[in-house]
């Protein structure tokens, strides 16, 4: 532990340096070979969980724009990294003791209870099970939906009789494949990402799902696109919005969402409930605070009737009255 320590030893500063520079950054450990996706904050890892590599991944949205891949350095106690000036001396364990989890699988019950969900529910295609462990090796994996939320979000779609979706970030196209599956064949969906790199991944299972005539991509930042469907008079013209972008706009997401849905219409936001965030006063990074602040609008928003679930990394569904 004492070695790990010393590993993991000026994170201030390299978290300052990569502030300054990027949006956002992840910590990519790497777990008996297993790739976990860990946020600055996240967690103490224990020290037989500790391989031999680390790295980041420096984004800028939902774009992977730069990895940087560093080794342990065993003699000199840092973290190095061959093709970048930065040498990482700090990181202290402290730093991983909070945290949160992304919503790939529902963290708040135990495993083998989860496990029994899926087995018990499940109604698994080969596409979406390929598509899951296409996106699971992929250092930002953990922003996939869990399998019994796409499920979930399908069988919300039949239920309000949904024709026009809006999805607000589709990363590698879970969520729009499995809302547009159950979508009737003359049903549409509008894809909002910024990312060309992981819409390359979901156009792809679009065309193997057979739904890649449903969904319509447009790329750009999503409140210039939701903008672009108010002017273009198609307020009151959707079913379903789903949401689940970066989190400093989901109150700017939200507003255009409400104005596009029809009354009835349904919006479902995505990590409401941030790996326990929004629930602890202490936590007071941009993200958070846009996920709490928005929740307690919802709550008490007469425009909706809402209900905020634990699936996923929560799931808050809002009927616009």
């Amino acid at each position: 532990m004492r070695r790990l320590s010393a590993l993991l030893a000026g994170y201030d500063q390299v978290a300052a340096h990569l502030r300054g520079h990027w949006r956002h950054w992840y910590a990519i450990v790497q777990v008996h070979g297993e790739t976990r996706n860990e946020k600055p904050y996240y967690r103490k890892p224990s020290p037989a969980e500790i391989s031999v590599q680390v790295g980041l991944v420096l984004t800028r949205g939902a774009t992977a724009e730069r990895t940087i891949p560093f080794s342990l350095q065993q003699t000199a106690g840092t973290l190095c990294c061959p093709r970048h000036p930065l040498t990482l001396a700090q990181l202290p364990v402290s730093s991983f003791a909070k945290g949160r989890s992304m919503s790939s699988r529902n963290g708040f019950i135990e495993t083998h209870i989860y496990d029994y969900i899926l087995a018990n529910s499940l109604r698994d295609r080969d596409e979406l099970k390929r598509l899951r462990q296409e996106t699971r090796a992929m250092p930002m994996g953990g922003m996939q939906i869990s399998p019994d939320q796409g499920q979930f979000m399908g069988l919300l779609v039949e239920l309000i009789g949904a024709k026009r979706i809006v999805e607000v970030g589709t990363f590698t196209g879970y969520s729009s494949t499995a809302m547009a599956l159950a979508l009737p064949a003359d049903g549409r969906l509008i894809a909002c990402d910024v990312s060309d790199e992981f819409t390359r991944i979901a156009r792809r299972y679009w065309q193997e799902a057979g739904v890649a005539d449903k969904i319509e991509l447009r790329l750009g930042p999503a409140v210039a696109t939701l903008d672009g469907m108010l002017a273009a008079g198609e307020a009151g013209c959707f079913d379903m919005a789903f949401i689940d972008a970066d989190k400093e706009n989901y109150d700017a997401y939200y507003e255009r969402c409400l104005r596009l849905l029809r009354r009835g219409g349904l919006i479902l936001i995505d990590n409401v409930l941030w790996g326990g965030r929004p629930a602890n006063a202490n936590e007071q990074d941009e993200s958070t605070a846009a996920i709490r602040a928005l929740n307690a609008k919802i709550r008490a928003d007469e425009r909706v009737t809402a209900s905020l679930l634990s699936i996923g990394d929560g799931l808050t569904l809002a009927r616009k009255r």
